[in-house]
């Protein structure tokens, strides 16, 4: 059987999958028993080059540096993280090593349980109407959010909210004046 990966890393990169030569792929279509080499080649000085073996919907190797996580039936999204050069670079700068955006910013607030932050990221009407135990227990399966732009035919606010398994729910996060209006799963 057939799967398709979706690619979204976190930093400019081009890359050589199974040896062929690739400016920005999407998603590259691999058999469930296939082996998959895919070398990741930074586009930034202070981000070393690294290579993934995937075998079908398992990593084997950097596993630190890539998350694999399910989207649907036969499709999944591979994340891949920076590895910086020490040498140079003795701590990641925060903008490369942190989530950007309205959404990320609301999520890593709930997760850290700064609900007075993430209430901040909510129009004031939103705000009022969830109480704070409704917002933990609303978050609480999830441990990541992914901007899922790029991935399937979702648009610009469909996030991807990573469960404690791998598996992904999308949920359209409805954005008025800068702040999240209302939340609800695609």
């Amino acid at each position: 059987m057939d799967i398709t990966i979706y690619i979204k890393p976190s930093f400019d990169a081009v890359y050589l999958i199974n040896g062929a030569f690739y400016e920005n792929p999407k998603t590259i279509v691999v058999s469930d028993r296939e082996i998959a080499f895919l070398t990741v080649l930074p586009l930034s000085a202070s981000v070393l080059p690294y290579t993934v073996k995937l075998s079908g919907k398992k990593i084997f190797n950097n596993t630190d540096l890539t998350s694999l996580v399910k989207i649907a039936d036969g499709k999944y999204l591979l994340r891949l993280f920076p590895r910086y050069n020490y040498v140079y670079s003795p701590s990641p700068s925060p903008s490369n090593n942190a989530s950007s955006g309205l959404v990320p910013h609301f999520f890593n607030a709930i997760a850290k349980r700064d609900l007075n932050l993430a209430r901040t990221y909510l129009t004031p009407s939103l705000s009022s109407t969830v109480s704070d135990d409704a917002l933990i227990e609303f978050f609480s399966p999830y441990k990541d959010a992914i901007d899922g732009n790029g991935i399937g035919n979702w648009d610009d606010n469909v996030y991807l909210l990573v469960g404690e398994n791998d598996e992904t729910t999308p949920f359209r996060f409805t954005i008025k004046t800068g702040l999240i209006d209302d939340i609800c799963q695609v």
